[in-house]
């Protein structure tokens, strides 16, 4: 079987590795105004690029909430130290996946780095945000995907961005929580009204036009939240808002 074509440049994060947290890799503006607190990650998994590219790109250009917070958060740094496009394969994690450790039990129990990781991330994650859209590409050319779970709140947003085409209700998986469920976010509708979490799956890690997909899908988020208005997000984020590939596979 043919590898498939790595087309997409791994981001230099050297600038955006830090944070202003005191928690590395995360970002955290208050507009110091009521409003929705919103919450995007990428790099859950190390070689999943088209996430940083999109944050890359919000912290490059200033963006800064009108209204409420805006969380920006690089979680799997160690992994993604490990990139290599030969072999992106084996910068997906260090120890274990870790978009399965989002579990009370588990960080209880840091034995392994991406538990560790998940231990300093999750108070970001677990009470704070009202709103959350987590950044992933997949291991191979397909559809954009948007994962909801089974809260029908996460559906009334997905359905809300309008893009992609493609979404999928999904009960969560059998090898632990993710982040999308963790907290207040996992909560029963009745229990937690006014959160909304979604995981988009932006295509093929290696496409250019993974990039492309996270980056609208972000700026369409940031608009639904309210914590910017569409005109200052188009003028600092000219040409983010693109037509929605039906499927993505390895540019030629």
């Amino acid at each position: 079987m043919t590898a498939l074509q790595f087309d997409l440049p791994c981001p230099d994060m050297s600038m955006w590795r830090q944070g202003n947290t005191g928690t590395e890799g995360v970002w955290h503006f208050d507009s110091g105004q009521p409003g929705r607190h919103v919450l995007i990650s990428a790099l859950i998994h190390g070689n999943e690029l088209c996430g940083a590219w999109a944050l890359k790109g919000l912290l490059e250009a200033g963006v800064r909430p009108s209204v409420g917070q805006l969380t920006l958060m690089f979680a799997n740094l160690r992994a993604f130290e490990r990139f290599d496009e030969a072999n992106h394969d084996a910068s997906r994690f260090v120890d274990e996946d870790m978009n399965r450790q989002w579990m009370d039990e588990r960080i209880a129990e840091p034995r392994t780095l991406e538990r560790q990781r998940v231990a300093a991330l999750a108070p970001w994650v677990a009470v704070r945000p009202t709103g959350s859209l987590d950044l992933h590409s997949m291991h191979e050319p397909g559809a954009p995907l948007l994962l909801t779970g089974m809260h029908p709140r996460n559906l009334q947003l997905a359905r809300q961005l309008a893009k992609p085409v493609h979404i999928v209700v999904d009960a969560g998986h059998k090898d632990g929580v993710r982040m999308r469920d963790y907290g207040r976010l996992g909560l029963p509708d009745d229990q937690a009204p006014q959160t909304r979490s979604l995981l988009i799956e932006c295509g093929f890690h290696g496409d250019p036009a993974s990039r492309d997909v996270a980056r609208d899908l972000s700026i369409r988020f940031l608009e639904v939240s309210g914590v910017l208005s569409p005109s200052a997000l188009q003028a600092a984020l000219p040409g983010w808002n693109r037509p929605m590939p039906l499927s993505s596979g390895p540019s030629k």
